[in-house]
């Protein structure tokens, strides 16, 4: 099972239609349950989260083997720097004890 954090944005949908292509399973963290409806189909379990919350973050990447992770961009209207180093820092740590053999990170 792959973790996808930023599946339905660009690069997340192209890492979930690859890993479809070879029949693997995904669960896809989104942040609302509209990105949610629109990102399920078949293999694909959209899961509802904020990647702020390590604890919640934990437990989902806790049900997978592999993961790519990105980093949320953060919102324009605010200090985007610090918005995005939060996530980064709690998507960090929501990986210890994670249990995950291998990952990707990547960043917008």
């Amino acid at each position: 099972m792959y973790v996808i954090l930023g599946a339905s944005g660009h690069i997340g949908s192209v890492v979930i239609d690859a890993l479809q292509a070879s029949s693997e399973k995904v669960i896809a963290v989104v942040h609302s349950a509209q990105k949610a409806a629109a990102i399920k189909h078949g293999g694909v379990e959209p899961v509802i989260a904020d990647v702020a919350d390590t604890g919640q973050l934990r437990s989902i990447l806790q049900k997978g083997r592999r993961a790519f992770l990105l980093n949320p961009p953060g919102d324009i209207k605010g200090d985007t720097n610090a918005e995005e180093m939060k996530t980064a820092r709690s998507i960090a740590a929501a990986l210890d004890g994670s249990g995950l053999e291998k990952l990707v990170v990547a960043s917008t």
